[in-house]
């Protein structure tokens, strides 16, 4: 089925949220999707990894936040993500060593907020 306007992403898609609170967010499908115009879709090729490519721009969420609040209803363009220039390893083995390290310190913090809040409760 075509549904207009959309394109149907497959797993493992990065995509970017474009417009309003979220704007600047990156998230990955774990299932093929369609979307709108809300949303840039990017797919890395074979050489890069999504995980890595997705934490690269969590990295720059603060500076996508400064482009979007320009604009009258803080909405990223397309034109100013094209414009991003990205360090990546040059291999994607190195991409996905570091992905292993970045994940396991992300969960260390999960379980620190976990812990966090069962002391508060």
């Amino acid at each position: 089925m075509k549904i207009p306007s959309t394109e149907i992403y497959p797993i493992d898609t990065v995509l970017v949220a474009m417009y309003g609170a979220t704007a600047g967010k990156a998230s990955i499908l774990k299932m093929e999707a369609c979307t709108n115009q809300a949303v840039c879709a990017i797919l890395p090729n074979k050489e890069y990894s999504s995980v890595f490519l997705k934490y690269s721009i969590d990295t720059l969420y603060d500076h996508l936040v400064g482009l979007s609040s320009g604009s009258a209803r803080d909405n990223l363009s397309q034109t100013e993500l094209k414009k991003l220039k990205l360090i990546m390893p040059v291999t994607k083995n190195e991409q996905e060593n570091l992905v292993s390290i970045l994940s396991l310190i992300d969960r260390k913090i999960e379980l620190n907020r976990q812990i966090n809040q069962n002391l508060e409760a």
